[in-house]
């Protein structure tokens, strides 16, 4: 079981390290229980859809193509990705909106963090 290309090998690692970072950081997101379910439930499949096609290129890169293991990989990935694609078409026009509402959710209130840091500065500086 050779590896055909280093190239393809490197892109295989970059494929398994991206749905990684994405399920770590929505992990570690404190805001996660706030997160509207349908966009926790978007990037998990989109973190599903990268991890298996990184498991597809792998195993291209081994030479297993013509294994069950492969089969099932690619057969996973073809579903998963039609699940990802049909979750996101009412998404889409929703998702900008939802984000630049969180945008400006989060300007308000880092405004009125500044606002109260102000307002103790100054009641500080009047003890």
């Amino acid at each position: 079981m050779a590896i055909s290309s280093v190239p393809d090998l490197i892109i295989a690692v970059t494929y398994f390290s991206i749905p990684i970072q994405i399920l770590a950081s929505l992990w570690q997101y404190p805001g996660l229980a706030a997160m509207p379910l349908k966009i926790v439930l978007l990037l998990i499949l989109f973190a599903l859809f990268i991890l298996l096609c990184g498991a597809g290129h792998l195993l291209r890169c081994l030479d297993m193509l013509e294994t069950n293991l492969f089969h099932v990989i690619n057969i996973l990935t073809a579903v998963i990705s039609l699940l990802t694609a049909i979750y996101l078409l009412p998404l889409v026009k929703n998702l900008l909106g939802l984000i630049n509402d969180s945008l400006k959710e989060a300007v308000k209130l880092n405004k009125e963090t500044e606002d109260a840091k102000a307002k103790l500065l100054t009641f500080m500086a009047f003890l």
